[in-house]
């Protein structure tokens, strides 16, 4: 195992600065997500620790080594591609040995790491088989083998379930958490999918545009998220957005003012007097008051149902009331229908609080 660390990390093409000063510390033994929208930097933070892109500025360490200069093969690091990079004319078995081949490792010693793998993966009755006659998941646990076969000290995994069909993908998900339990290998993973980076990460780091926006626990993320971007970016069906206004009282009280509600706020209250943005998920909007936490506060609205769509378990309905449109998560039991009309309850103690123009946490009503 290993420790990666990043310190002042840039990457720059002509034109282009992808990634800005990147500080990070990655424990030995740790499963870390990289997260984020395309473009935000993230594969290119991952290529960096492979060697496949050349640091601009800073340095990476890998085990306190500073490795800038290292070559891909001298770093220790193993990596698991998007397009699985099998040899279409080798077995299953030649393919999770080349690498050691490659490296004129003695016959016998290959023999005894590549079923010792394939036994881990239950790619045993497939070693004979090529590439060509292996399903997409199968394909993708070879790759994974021919990683696992050489003990490297760092796993690299470039969004290798992005080419599986959903049901698939769920159950590598499973597989590849498993296996780090078992190894305890370091391991760095990049992905778009936030399902992936919640279910899998010890901790996840949201990327936006070359910078690192939070880093966390998955949970820790998804209840308090310190921007507006990444409130946006964490949870599925995405937060909503909409406008409040803070006054203070001569008693230099803070208030929230949100839709004719005033709502007092602590001293925790971080920004400024005047418009805010807030941000509450769709989980949090109710059809009924009695589904809300006990004894929270309520903010009641008519609105119309202006769409809905049945997600299996749940439902999202897409609400109006005058300009503001609303995401709202509910059972699947309801019978609901475009055009009805209901009264939604909104839980303000789940309500988060941005500041305008930057864009950051200032505060939540209930941490």
């Amino acid at each position: 195992m290993a420790t990666v660390e990043f310190k002042q990390v840039h990457k720059t093409y002509p034109g282009a600065h992808i990634v800005k000063g990147i500080d990070l510390k990655i424990e030995s033994g740790e499963f870390l997500v990289l997260l984020g929208p395309s473009g935000c930097g993230k594969s290119t933070t991952l290529r960096m620790i492979a060697g496949l892109e050349d640091i601009s500025e800073g340095c990476i360490e890998i085990d306190q080594q500073v490795v800038n200069d290292l070559e891909p093969k001298e770093r220790n690091i193993a990596m698991v591609f998007q397009s699985y990079a099998l040899y279409p004319h080798l077995s299953v078995y030649k393919n999770i040995g080349f690498g050691l081949r490659l490296a004129k490792v003695d016959k016998q010693i290959i023999d005894s790491k590549v079923r010792d793998v394939a036994e881990l993966l239950e790619l045993t009755p497939l070693l004979d088989r090529k590439p060509k006659d292996l399903s997409g998941g199968q394909r993708q646990r070879v790759a994974m083998g021919r990683a696992m076969v050489r003990t490297p000290n760092v796993f690299l995994f470039d969004e290798p379930l992005s080419n599986l069909d959903a049901k698939l993908r769920h159950t590598m998900r499973a597989e590849i958490r498993q296996l780090h339990d078992q190894l305890k290998k370091t391991t760095v993973y990049v992905t778009h999918d936030q399902v992936e980076a919640m279910t899998l990460a010890d901790r996840v780091v949201i990327m936006h545009e070359g910078h690192i926006a939070q880093i966390g626990k998955p949970r820790d993320v998804f209840l308090h998220p310190q921007s507006k971007f990444v409130a946006g970016f964490i949870g599925s069906p995405t937060m909503n957005f909409l406008k409040g206004d803070v006054r203070i009282d001569d008693s230099s009280n803070y208030w929230l003012n949100f839709a004719g509600n005033d709502v007092q706020l602590d001293q925790s209250y971080s920004g400024n007097v005047g418009e805010v943005d807030l941000g509450i998920r769709p989980s949090d909007i109710y059809l009924s008051p009695k589904t809300c936490s006990h004894n929270n506060p309520l903010h009641e609205f008519e609105a119309n149902i202006d769409s809905y769509e049945l997600l299996g378990a749940t439902a999202l309905i897409v609400v109006s009331r005058g300009e503001q449109s609303f995401k709202v998560e509910v059972s699947a039991n309801y019978a609901l229908e475009s055009g009805q009309a209901m009264t939604l309850h909104i839980d303000l103690s789940q309500l988060h609080i941005f500041d305008t123009q930057s864009g950051a946490a200032v505060y939540r009503v209930i941490n």
